[in-house]
């Protein structure tokens, strides 16, 4: 029979160094936002991207799933239900989020920063700084393909080479991955 636990950990980054600790519970449904769980003991520790972790037979398998603890819930309790061989109902397709372009960016940003560098989280910043000048858009829902491309044509317009032009896009088909967003 396989193992059907799966846990909750928080990855933040202290001191320089990424660091992975179990979560804490208030209560049996919640999570208590900044703190963390390490050889039984409380700590309080920064806001961090939540992760979960199970067993497939000796091998650990890790999931990211965002930084909001009632979603890492959501997820732990679907993937336990995938584990046990439940049937999971496809979910309904949600209603139009009204996240901003500037929420969805700083909570990629919070997440990115347990990721790399001050150097590479301030490259980060820059770069969609200038995307979300160039769109123009207040929310997440209203970026399209053609404000992709406006970016794309915008770097093009001033003689930046076709390997930074597909870098930058990159860059922003990861933070546009990581919202969730489709266009």
């Amino acid at each position: 029979m396989a193992n059907s636990t799966v846990s909750i950990f928080i990855r933040f980054k202290s001191g320089g160094k990424r660091q992975t600790v179990g979560t804490a519970y208030a209560g049996k449904a919640r999570l208590k936002p900044g703190t963390g769980k390490q050889n039984g003991k409380e700590f309080p520790c920064p806001t961090g991207v939540y992760w979960l972790r199970w067993y497939d037979g000796l091998k650990q398998v890790w999931k990211r799933v965002g930084v909001d603890p009632s979603d890492a819930l959501k997820a732990q309790m679907r993937q336990e239900d995938i584990l046990a061989g439940e049937s999971v109902p496809v979910e309904a397709p949600k209603r139009v989020s009204r996240v901003t372009l500037d929420s969805a960016v700083e909570d990629f940003l919070a997440e990115r920063s347990t990721q790399t560098d001050e150097r590479g989280l301030k490259r980060w910043c820059w770069e969609l700084e200038l995307f979300q000048r160039i769109c123009g858009k207040t929310y997440l829902h209203e970026v399209s393909r053609a404000h992709c491309f406006t970016y794309m044509k915008w770097y093009q317009d001033r003689k930046k080479k076709p390997r930074t032009v597909c870098n930058r896009m990159a860059g922003l088909g990861v933070l546009l991955k990581v919202a969730k967003h489709t266009a």
